[in-house]
């Protein structure tokens, strides 16, 4: 936003969600069936396991992710697949506009 002058210039911008950034550390959350990236990640059964950690710091971790990616107006959320672009529709960025825009190949 430029506000040097008078008049505000508002911009858009585009996420590509690549990774789970939806969850408070976990990468594997499908493996041990656990939805609670959807409302608050806690008690995480893999916080031991990669990305590995000494304490269970899912939920501060989570609530951080939150605060930052839902902190911008005017974004939209592009995946590379429908799968990754479904998780984030359960996700605390559902309330962005989210595109699919599959990778290229050549």
């Amino acid at each position: 936003m430029n506000c040097r002058t008078n008049t505000c210039i508002q911009r858009s911008m585009k996420f590509r969600l690549y990774g789970l950034c939806i969850t408070g550390q976990c990468l594997h959350f499908t493996m041990v069936k656990c939805d609670k990236w959807k409302t608050g990640c806690y008690g995480c059964p893999q916080y031991k396991a990669y990305p590995s950690s000494l304490y269970d710091n899912t939920k501060r971790m989570r609530q951080l992710k939150k605060k930052w990616f839902t902190g911008v107006k005017n974004m939209t959320i592009v995946t590379p697949s429908e799968w990754l672009a479904g998780l984030a529709r359960e996700s605390y960025l559902k309330q962005y506009p989210i595109e699919v825009i599959n990778n290229g190949m050549s």
